[in-house]
């Protein structure tokens, strides 16, 4: 199963679309991807400008909005997302 770690290009699952990103910070325990951790990441593309995210802006989101590149696979209608674990800092 693939991972979600600071450093990684990801996706961030709107209601746009998938709009590519980079994962700044992790909270929240590590295991399959829930509400339970919270991710902070970048916008890394303008393409998105006209539906309110602009190219550098910082989100925080639950790890299920917030999806490895690797993990998703374009098809003719739309986008899988395979399931994922996440890597971050444990809280207790």
């Amino acid at each position: 199963m693939n991972e979600l770690k600071v450093g990684d290009k990801a996706y961030f699952d709107s209601m746009a679309g998938l709009i590519p990103c980079k994962v700044l910070s992790i909270t929240g325990p590590s295991g399959i991807a829930s509400s339970r951790q919270q991710v902070q990441f970048r916008i890394t593309t303008a393409k998105f400008e006209r539906y309110g995210y602009k190219r550098g802006e910082v989100m925080s989101e639950w790890a299920l909005h917030v999806v490895p590149r690797r993990n998703v696979s374009f098809r003719k209608y739309g986008a899988r997302i395979r399931a994922y674990q996440v890597i971050g800092a444990a809280k207790g």
